[in-house]
């Protein structure tokens, strides 16, 4: 029987937080703070207008923090039982993010740290190729994540024309670039600070 391996396990599990934690920062600045939403309006500004679109936003970003009941007369019962089971995806990330800083902490290898936010690069990087098939991926990743169709909006819903496809598209690259951004940025401070 195979020995285990703890350095390698270390090295592992230093990858892994590394990449979800500079993932999750940028996917987090999405949810929670109104810049991504209000950079979507004029996704939506030909079917609400701004007043309302705002005033729904700013329930769901405060619903998401658990600050509000999503209670935005616009909302339906569906969507509010969709949006509840995505505010329980966003804990669970949210309990994972915070688990990878304890493990970057007590795994942290400045050498290993630096090779793997090339690897952690190259890893978003990889994620374009979604991009040309992005809707078939995020109905795939629907119905792997949830067990009904409540996230099928219609276009007489609010959750249609706030979550657009386009919305989504946006956001995912909004995280691949900020991500490869932290990611150089962690790379530069540790060459810098090479051989201190």
């Amino acid at each position: 029987m195979k020995e285990f391996d703890v350095e390698k396990s270390k090295s592992i599990l230093l990858f892994i937080s590394l990449l979800f934690a500079t993932i999750y920062i940028p996917l987090s600045f999405c949810v929670y703070s109104p810049y991504c939403y209000d950079y979507n309006y004029y996704l939506a500004q030909d079917s609400i207008d701004m007043a309302s679109y705002n005033q729904a936003t700013t329930n769901l970003r405060e619903f998401f923090r658990y600050s509000s009941n999503l209670d935005y007369e616009g909302f339906n019962s569906k969507e509010v039982a969709h949006l509840s089971e995505v505010r329980t995806i966003y804990d669970f990330l949210l309990v994972m993010f915070i688990l990878s800083l304890f493990s970057l902490f007590f795994t942290f290898d400045k050498k290993k740290v630096r090779k793997y936010t090339k690897y952690n690069i190259y890893t978003v990087l990889g994620l374009l190729v979604i991009i040309p098939f992005f809707i078939p991926v995020w109905v795939l990743m629907h119905s792997i994540f949830f067990s009904n169709l409540l996230w099928m909006n219609t276009p007489n819903e609010l959750s249609y024309y706030i979550f657009s496809d386009m919305f989504f598209r946006n956001i995912m690259l909004f995280v691949i670039v900020f991500t490869i951004i932290e990611n150089g940025l962690i790379r530069l401070v540790i060459n810098k600070n090479k051989g201190k």
